[in-house]
Parts: structure tokens; C-alpha cells; sequence
């Protein structure tokens, strides 16, 4: 919670959740282009205190899982935007700009 406190201050006012999911086979993407589908919906420091917070960036890069944090008013808004963001993260067109595999056909 010191990631809240240097963000927001007193974020025991606030409702949130932590979503990780590992062990997934999801298209690898570039963590920037995820970040760019879903920059509407992401947490902005100095706006208001609510949005989604991506903890790690590997799992997305090598389309194993992901971790983010929702922060929102209301418990009920936090877990409804956290499925939706799991929800998208999974599909398989998340964003236009997947990883290349490496592989040639």
C-alpha cells in the first residue's frame, strides 16, 4: 500500500483490487501498445484518484498472465472494472500491435 500512499495519499478511503492471473496463454504484446488500447481506463497521478495500475509488465510481454491494480470509488466499481480488464487482456485482440514470436512462416 506505499504505492497508494505516494499516489494518492490516504487511500483507505478508496476501494480497490488486485487482479493476477499466471500460467495463461494469451498473444504476447508489447506492453506499450496495452497501455496505449487501454490509456483511458489507467490510473493518472495528479487526476482523479481512481483507474488501473499495471504492477508487473512481463506476464503481458511473454503472454503469460497479468497484474494491475484497480482503484475506484466503490468495491462494486473496482471488481466490475477488473473483469473487464482481465476480460480484454485475455481476447486475442486486445490491441493491434502484438509481439512478433520470432517464428517465420
Amino acid at each position: 500500500m506505499t504505492l497508494l500512499n505516494r499516489l494518492i495519499g490516504d487511500w483507505q478511503s478508496r476501494s480497490f483490487v488486485i487482479v493476477q492471473q499466471s500460467g495463461l496463454r494469451i498473444p504476447a504484446r508489447r506492453f506499450a501498445a496495452v497501455v496505449d488500447r487501454l490509456k483511458g481506463r489507467l490510473f493518472r497521478r495528479g487526476g482523479e484518484p481512481k483507474g488501473t495500475l499495471f504492477l508487473t509488465a512481463d506476464g503481458i510481454e511473454q503472454g503469460t498472465g497479468f497484474h494491475f491494480l484497480v482503484l475506484g470509488d466503490t468495491q462494486a466499481e473496482v471488481l466490475a472494472e477488473g473483469r473487464s480488464i482481465a476480460r480484454l487482456l485475455r481476447e486475442d485482440n486486445v490491441c493491434a500491435d502484438s509481439m512478433d514470436s520470432g517464428q517465420q512462416s
